[in-house]
């Protein structure tokens, strides 16, 4: 997504119209997504290590 989109976009609505509030919010969601993104990189590095050796499942020997 291109940079200037957001502020382009919101100009044309008139659906925010405080440019600080604006960059808060976009600074935020910005910030939550890079979260995300390192939650779910970790789950799929991690998803199938065992921590506990009387695990009540099977694990694949691979």
């Amino acid at each position: 997504m291109r940079k200037d989109f957001g502020m382009s976009y919101r100009d044309e609505t008139g659906s925010l119209t405080g440019k600080d509030l604006y960059e808060s919010i976009h600074q935020r969601l910005d910030q939550l997504g890079g979260k995300i993104n390192r939650f779910i990189q970790s789950v799929i590095i991690h998803h199938d290590v065992v921590k506990e050796e009387t695990a009540e499942f099977i694990v694949n020997p691979d």
